[in-house]
């Protein structure tokens, strides 16, 4: 695979493995499988929403991604705590981050300018089409 043949929008935001254990100890442990199925990423949602996620062009600036895991993990580990659940080491997971940065970073840049220009034509004829 080479970048060539896989783009990574480098706003893309990153499921973390704290997301998923966020995801596991928010659900209500008296709950059956059938009454209250898994709540699949929504920790990944809510940060992506609050603006405090982790996203793939943080990962090209090591202090902006320390920087931004302080305010995630202050959220989490505190959420974490209170759920009974085990929390997370800034440092382990800045290494993982750090180590993940060079498999994904030659595959990121911003697709939706690609997008824009592509659809350029077919957004032209449209309006063409609408004044008629």
């Amino acid at each position: 695979m080479t970048p060539a043949s896989l783009r990574i929008a480098d706003n893309a935001s990153l499921i973390l493995p704290l997301h998923a254990a966020m995801d596991h100890a928010a659900r209500p442990r008296a709950a059956t499988a059938r009454s209250a199925p898994p709540a699949r990423h929504r920790a990944a949602y809510e940060d992506k929403v609050a603006r405090r996620g982790i996203r793939v062009c943080d990962l090209a600036e090591p202090q902006t991604l320390a920087d931004k895991l302080d305010e995630l993990l202050l959220h989490h580990n505190t959420l974490l705590r209170g759920l009974g659940a085990d929390t997370f080491e800034k440092q382990e997971l800045l290494n993982w981050l750090l180590a993940l940065a060079p498999r994904i970073l030659p595959f990121a840049e911003p697709v939706w300018s690609d997008w824009t220009r592509r659809d350029a034509p077919a957004r032209a004829s449209c309006s063409k089409a609408r004044r008629r």
